[in-house]
């Protein structure tokens, strides 16, 4: 009797692992079918905490990124920006309850950004883009 618990648990453990796969293969590429085909994407991750986002300034080179920005702060709600150097609105969220999470994906071009906090103007994050 143990054993065939045993493998019922190893059948939806192993169920359970290839389906989490698929689901995300498809999201992966429906997602880059649709923003950016075939092209290499990088991750950054930047914290907001109560003192601010660290790192406060980044240097990457040109290319296709998911920006993750994870809202360490204990609000309940974060407002959030990105800026291109000539001040246009790349990408805004609120970050609200249990979404302590903003994702982007983007293209950055040779040049400077910056993440800031909307309702904190002394929370930034400088990134400059060069090759």
């Amino acid at each position: 009797m143990r054993s065939r618990t045993t493998m019922l648990l190893a059948a939806i453990l192993g169920f359970a692992i290839v389906s989490s796969a698929v689901a995300f293969t498809r999201w992966v590429s429906n997602a880059s079918q649709v923003l950016v085909p075939q092209s290499e994407v990088k991750v950054v991750l930047v914290v907001l905490g109560p003192e601010g986002f660290q790192p406060q300034e980044l240097q990457l080179p040109p290319g296709q990124y998911i920006l993750i920005v994870r809202n360490r702060t204990e609000l309940d709600d974060v407002g959030l920006r990105l800026l291109s150097e000539l001040g246009i609105n790349l990408g805004e969220a609120r970050v609200r309850g249990i979404q302590r999470t903003w994702k982007l994906r983007l293209q950055l071009n040779t040049g400077r950004y910056l993440i800031a906090g909307t309702d904190r103007p002394d929370w930034t994050c400088r990134i400059t883009v060069g090759s």
